[in-house]
């Protein structure tokens, strides 16, 4: 509870959860490496351990690197069935956040940040708590994976054209009326045709307006006849 939490290895490290109860980490800081010359993958090996949908481990700490070192290997790995909620940032030079199994929500407005953090989801689910408006850069799509929108929950992400979704299906889960609360870029063109494909909103298929906000339908051919 206060001071700065150092995260120091040269491989990969893990934290595990255990017990009947949540966890949470109340430190002012979380620091990545801690001057080593080499930064693993960081396993959240998290299951499932009271039983419900709240979360089994809270960060309530800013996560963020050490010095001014860049560690290109860098990855936060999610494993097992629970779910870890972010409360504070998360250090852009984390190269991505690859959620394999169970869920990572993002529990504050400041968590990520659009022009860098990226998440991998192979297999979990990504969530953004009631009321937060998150943001974060890039997605890509290996596994059949779940995006949760909570109640008045709003998602920015920067323009996913560029990124190769291998296979797998996006489910997102969120209010019966979408209206402005997912945008992918700004423009119809921030997901591909492609992409579009695999995604479903509560089951329907989606498309892009001219803004690059998520909308229920597919997209049609117009013809202008003079």
């Amino acid at each position: 509870d206060g001071g700065i939490l150092f995260c120091g290895y040269s491989s990969d490290g893990c934290w595990s959860v255990r017990g009947g109860e949540a966890s949470c980490v109340m430190a002012s800081e979380i620091r990545i490496a801690a001057g080593s010359s080499k930064v693993g993958s960081w396993i959240w090996d998290v299951p499932d351990v009271n039983g419900s949908p709240d979360p089994d481990l809270v960060i309530n700490a800013p996560i963020t690197r050490h010095s001014n070192e860049i560690y290109p290997d860098a990855r936060i790995v999610k494993r097992g069935d629970g779910t870890v909620s972010l409360k504070k940032t998360l250090a852009s030079q984390v190269n991505s956040v690859s959620v394999e199994e169970g869920a990572v929500f993002l529990g504050s407005n400041q968590c990520c940040d659009i022009n860098n953090d990226n998440f991998v989801l192979s297999g979990g689910a990504i969530g953004v708590g009631a009321g937060v408006a998150a943001t974060f850069g890039r997605v890509r799509l290996v596994r059949d994976s779940r995006l949760i929108l909570e109640e008045g929950a709003s998602l920015t992400l920067a323009a996913q054209s560029p990124e190769w979704w291998s296979s797998g299906t996006l489910s997102i889960v969120g209010p019966t009326h979408l209206e402005r609360e997912i945008r992918f870029g700004n423009s119809a063109s921030g997901l591909t045709t492609a992409q579009l494909r695999m995604i479903r909103y509560n089951g329907e298929r989606v498309m892009l307006d001219n803004s690059g906000y998520l909308k229920i339908g597919r997209p049609g051919l117009v013809l202008i006849c003079k």
